[in-house]
């Protein structure tokens, strides 16, 4: 039996060969998919506690409007921990952003810096190299480093225990070496700093301020069944401690705190702001209902060629049963070329998931690898089974059911009864092929509008030099530094800034008072932004005036706003309005700016509040002549060794920052575009096949239409017509259902593209192409072919 299935596959290999790649094609797609999917779901599942594991997060109302982050207030940890003996550990983690470390006189910059409490690593599992977790960050002034960190400033990942690295302000004896992080985790860390080496005033400041949310809090409960009884304590702390607190204060926000589990962290999208790797669960149902849909028109490719060419094994299934041969062993033989196809084509599907692998970790930036665990090996087997049975069901049924004296008839040929299941099929192949190619459209065309549409500054040819705020020998020279480079003739203007437009610039509470009204208090987004900021952003006020320093109250006691801050708080005069903040700004509304993008297009416009601060506060932005960025940034690096002697320059272009705030829909729009060449390419080898069938059915007709004077295109449209339609109802079915899903896939941006007619016709002049191209392929040799050869038998 297993000869036979042999010499029967090498004997057709065309057919088996397309057989074979088109399943392969699809197993390594699912198998991609898998990996993917297996890894966005991995994330924090290693820590052996993590079903007892919760990150606090935020609810805050302030006027009427509610935010949702996934911090929490600095007291959280310590008060749980003091009151509530179901915690058995609670910690803070307070990102301290990117770091200069000095070794021996040479700068050294991580990211990925904060501080944090004793108890992390019992409540985190990380391996040490070096070090006792449980009193790695006992003491003020110690730290926590990777391996990665130690090799950079040490050369090794041993023996570095007791040395020191010096940061800006203080220096840090190293007290512990952990090993670099295998598994997935929501957080990563370079350094873990004590969190008790903070400055005693920001400590203070921190402690009385319930609404100050700069860290992330941690809870570890000692059982899991305290869990269900941990919100209301949750809400009883803030019954205890916050809402006597905002009594105090005179403020009429609200707070409240939830417990999310540790595994839900990195595909959560409602709490921003955390100190989270985020992923995206909408790409974790998109990439599985992918790899469902190619396996699926593998698999129909599959059935129409073993049905499509059951006329070349009419007779052969006729003189085995006339020798002896019952259904079940014809069953049999048949289930056995399925799973022996199958076999074929799950090794081909490892070569070229090994040939594909760093291609797809790019498009996800990934760094995904076979595993070869139990779980993908038990997917191989199912792969295996599923598809050399089911797929392989309906023809192995369909050709041992046969009638022997019906197939030895030599004018009759079987099939005929299954065509319509064969073309019902190959209208789904295309349908999906046909939801694919819409997805890629409006995917693309989203990203266009994304990256052209217009923010309401200008991006290009600005340089952004990251200045740190310890430099002090270089914020405070904002004027000597301006003058320096506005020599070089390239440079056109020069402004400073603390934050950029597309960088979070965070929130700061505003009490605010307007004439005849009650004074409500706002978390508004803010921005410090110098003289010339406006200007070299080319942003345009509506109203008012811009800071001037023929105004010395401008300083502190003055604010831009925007449109939208107008239009939210409902300013009839927002000159009349007075605002107040704990950066220690109080004044008047001077300027309404109109209204730009400073976040992801994601987002809508919110409140924004712009303040002075004419020093380089974080940002030194530069605008840099066409044509002329190679030698501005040769000038800016030469007035920067001249100013900064210890810090090595950082600079970037602003425009590269918009561009990485859409990276994760650029991966989609390029993985999509894949999977439909790819589900395009299988659709037609399923069109190749019905055509086939249908021209060995026909092979008398086209050579009597011939004789009768019919050219190649009456042919084509005999032939391919009920194809086409075939191909056109099925993309009409498509419009609707691919339409609503990506509908609901634009409702995640603020700025949003509309699903236009054009969308729809381009995915259905495309398809038409293809199918069109297709049937071209397989008719136009079989209808040019002599006539005479295909009538001699009449």
């Amino acid at each position: 039996m297993l000869k036979t299935t042999f010499r029967f596959l090498w004997r057709n290999r065309f057919v088996s060969g397309i057989n074979i790649f088109g399943l392969a094609a699809g197993m390594c797609s699912c198998l991609l998919i898998y990996m993917f999917v297996e890894n966005e779901l991995s994330y924090d599942q290693h820590h052996s506690k993590k079903d007892r594991i919760f990150r606090l997060v935020s609810e805050m109302k302030l006027g009427g409007e509610e935010d949702k982050m996934g911090l929490s207030s600095y007291m959280l940890s310590p008060t749980l921990k003091k009151d509530y003996p179901e915690i058995e550990e609670s910690v803070r983690l307070m990102s301290v952003n990117k770091q200069t470390v000095w070794i021996d006189q040479k700068p050294f910059q991580f990211e990925d810096n904060f501080m944090t409490d004793p108890g992390f690593f019992r409540i985190f599992d990380y391996e040490f190299v070096e070090g006792d977790p449980k009193t790695a960050l006992a003491e003020p002034g110690t730290a926590v480093i990777n391996e990665d960190v130690a090799r950079t400033l040490f050369g090794t990942t041993t023996g570095v225990l007791g040395k020191t690295i010096q940061y800006a302000r203080l220096p840090y004896k190293v007290t512990g070496v952990v090993k670099e992080e295998k598994n997935n985790s929501h957080l990563y860390f370079n350094t873990l700093l004590s969190i008790s080496s903070l400055n005693p005033v920001m400590i203070n400041q921190l402690s009385n301020d319930w609404f100050y949310m700069a860290q992330t809090n941690y809870v570890l409960l000692k059982k899991e069944s305290d869990i269900p009884g941990f919100q209301a304590k949750l809400d009883q702390l803030r019954d205890t401690y916050i809402v006597p607190w905002l009594k105090t204060v005179n403020s009429e926000g609200a707070i409240r705190f939830k417990a999310q589990p540790i595994t839900e962290i990195h595909l959560d999208k409602e709490y921003k702001a955390g100190y989270s790797r985020t992923g995206n669960a909408s790409y974790i149902y998109i990439f599985s209902i992918v790899a469902i849909f190619i396996l699926v028109i593998a698999c129909i490719n599959y059935l129409n060629l073993a049905t499509a060419t059951s006329s070349k094994r009419a007779k052969e299934i006729g003189v085995r049963k006339t020798a002896g041969a019952d259904r079940g062993m014809l069953f049999r033989q048949f289930i056995l070329e399925s799973m022996v196809t199958t076999g074929f084509a799950i090794l081909l599907a490892m070569i070229l998931l090994v040939c594909l692998m760093p291609l797809f970790n790019s498009l996800t930036d990934k760094s995904l690898h076979i595993p070869f665990s139990m779980p993908f090996l038990s997917l191989i087997v199912f792969l295996l089974l599923f598809i050399g049975t089911v797929a392989g069901s309906y023809p192995a049924f369909y050709l041992s059911g046969m009638q022997a004296v019906q197939v030895l008839k030599s004018q009759n040929s079987p099939g005929t009864g299954a065509n319509r299941l064969r073309k019902g099929l190959v209208a789904l192949q295309f349908f999906i092929s046909v939801s694919f190619i819409l997805g890629t459209i409006v995917v693309f065309a989203q990203m266009h509008f994304m990256k052209h549409t217009n923010l309401g500054f200008a991006k290009d040819q600005l340089l952004v030099v990251s200045v740190p705020v310890a430099d002090s020998s270089f914020v405070n020279r904002f004027e000597v530094v301006k003058s320096e480079l506005k020599q070089h003739p390239a440079i056109l203007k020069i402004a400073g800034s603390g934050s950029i437009p597309g960088k979070f610039s965070g929130m700061l509470l505003h009490a605010i008072e307007e004439p005849g009204k009650q004074r409500i208090e706002k978390g508004i987004d803010i921005m410090t932004i110098s003289y010339d900021f406006l200007d070299i952003m080319d942003m345009k006020l509506v109203k008012g005036r811009n800071f001037s320093k023929e105004f010395k109250s401008d300083d502190t006691a003055a604010f831009l706003v925007n449109e939208t801050a107008v239009r939210s708080y409902g300013w009839k005069d927002p000159f009349t309005c007075t605002l107040a903040n704990g950066f220690g700004y109080n004044g008047k509304v001077i300027g309404v700016v109109k209204d730009f993008h400073y976040a992801s297009l994601h987002q809508p416009i919110s409140p924004l509040v712009m303040m002075l601060d004419n020093r380089i506060s974080g940002n030194l932005l530069v605008k840099i002549k066409a044509g002329k960025e190679k030698e501005a940034m040769n000038h800016v690096e030469k007035v920067w060794g001249q100013y900064s002697h210890k810090y090595p320059m950082e600079a970037f272009f602003l425009d590269e920052t918009f561009e990485k705030l859409y990276r994760n829909e650029d991966k989609m729009m390029q993985i999509f575009a894949y999977f439909s060449i790819l589900s395009i390419i299988i659709s037609c080898l399923g069109l190749y096949a019905l055509v086939t069938f249908s021209l060995e059915q026909r092979v008398k007709e086209i050579g009597i239409r011939k004789v009768l004077g019919a050219g190649l295109p009456d042919i084509f449209m005999v032939i391919g017509k009920d194809f086409l339609l075939l191909v056109g109802l099925a993309s009409l079915l498509a419009f609707p259902v691919a339409g609503y899903g990506l509908y609901h896939w634009l409702q995640d941006f603020a700025n949003r593209i509309s699903l236009e007619w054009w969308m729809f016709a381009g995915s259905l002049v495309t398809v038409f192409l293809v199918a069109i191209l297709t049937l071209i392929s397989r008719i136009l040799p079989a209808a040019s072919a002599n006539p005479v050869v295909s009538l001699r038998t009449e």
